[in-house]
């Protein structure tokens, strides 16, 4: 296999989000480490620290056989010692925001009995999906009651004040 196919390769790896392996280190210290960078394709090193459970700088990914192998073969006496070990990537499920939904999909909310309804409705933070979920419901002909939750929502959202971040030059 040809140095552009292995990178061609990787990148294309990179891309899925799916690690060949992904290595951690076990203790708190820092830890140093070898491996080919992804993008230069050349030997690199690489110091990893924070919380070994926790942080995604105590992690490393190898995305080839090649780049594995040489991972393995560059930090060898890592391995030994039990500073650096191997773990298996759990992929994080990441839970739809009501904003992200399809019009069919608030449609289902709006036609939900009352009670789910408010509910949902007390969970949602922006004015726009509002405005959507109004002219949903003014097609569907709902209730003044159900139009009177919308209006009593929306009134509430803009007159939260907006709390802009502040930056302090020392």
């Amino acid at each position: 296999m040809s140095e552009n196919e292995i990178q061609l390769k990787m990148f294309a790896a990179m891309q899925l989000e799916k690690p060949f392996k992904t290595y951690r280190k076990t203790i708190l210290g820092r830890v140093s480490v070898n491996y080919i960078e992804p993008f230069s394709g050349k030997p690199s090193g690489i110091i990893l620290m924070g919380n070994p459970k926790t942080d995604e700088g105590a992690r490393i990914d190898t995305w080839t056989e090649v780049d594995d192998s040489f991972f393995r073969k560059m930090n060898k006496r890592q391995f030994e010692v039990g500073n650096i070990l191997e773990m298996e990537r759990v992929e994080e499920v990441k839970e739809r925001t009501i904003e992200s939904f399809s019009d069919e999909e608030l449609t289902k909310i709006i036609n939900s009995k009352y009670f789910t309804l408010e509910a949902t409705l007390n969970k949602i933070t922006s004015v726009a999906v509002l405005f959507r979920m109004v002219e949903l419901a003014k097609e569907l002909e709902k209730s003044d009651k159900i139009m009177k939750a919308f209006e009593s929502k929306i009134s509430e959202l803009q007159a939260m004040p907006v709390v802009e971040s502040t930056t302090v030059n020392l």
